[in-house]
């Protein structure tokens, strides 16, 4: 077979994929997080939204803004407080996410956010697919917030929100552990 014949000939379907899948540096540092401190991320990001509210709801007591009988703080007028109250919370979360893929939580216990191959998790993939799609609205439907956090103990560790954005949690590489990598 001449050379002008296998270079004009259809690619086998067959073979192996040529390009790189994953690096082996990468794959060597997405080890998952402990269960544990992913638990404890969680406690603390939801410790830290509800200490946020904390002047808001004294303001609001201050003030004294009357509840209507039987609706309480769930208002209209209510609910943009808790909104204004938990803004700064979510800002500060939301430029973390921005510049790093890590929450509050995620980011006092060295977890961040990745994709399931070890690449990068972007802004708009966390903030859209992974907190509104997977975690607000499947948090709205009764126990799937409770199923969702139990799907940790999967052999994957990944939660339902974690599966429907292909992300994982996993440690952030220590300096040592990348410049031991690098040699």
């Amino acid at each position: 077979m001449s050379e002008s014949q296998t270079t004009n000939a259809t690619p086998d379907p067959y073979a192996v994929p040529s390009a790189p899948i994953l690096e082996r540096g990468r794959l060597e540092a997405v080890r998952p997080a402990s269960r544990f401190k992913r638990l404890v991320a969680y406690v603390l990001n939801a410790v830290g939204a509800f200490v946020s509210m904390i002047p808001f709801a004294m303001a609001y007591e201050y003030f004294d803004i009357p509840y209507l009988p039987g609706n309480g703080p769930l208002r209209p007028e209510g609910m943009g407080w808790i909104f204004l109250a938990i803004a700064p919370w979510a800002l500060v979360n939301v430029y973390l996410i921005h510049t790093r893929p890590q929450s509050v939580g995620k980011c006092i216990l060295d977890i961040q956010v990745v994709r399931k191959g070890g690449g990068p998790a972007t802004t708009s993939r966390q903030l859209l697919l992974r907190f509104f799609v997977g975690q607000g609205l499947l948090g709205v439907i009764p126990f799937i917030r409770i199923i969702d956090a139990l799907c940790i103990f999967q052999a994957s560790r990944q939660t339902l929100h974690d599966g429907i954005v292909d992300t994982i949690v996993v440690r952030v590489p220590q300096r040592r552990e990348w410049d031991q990598r690098s040699q």
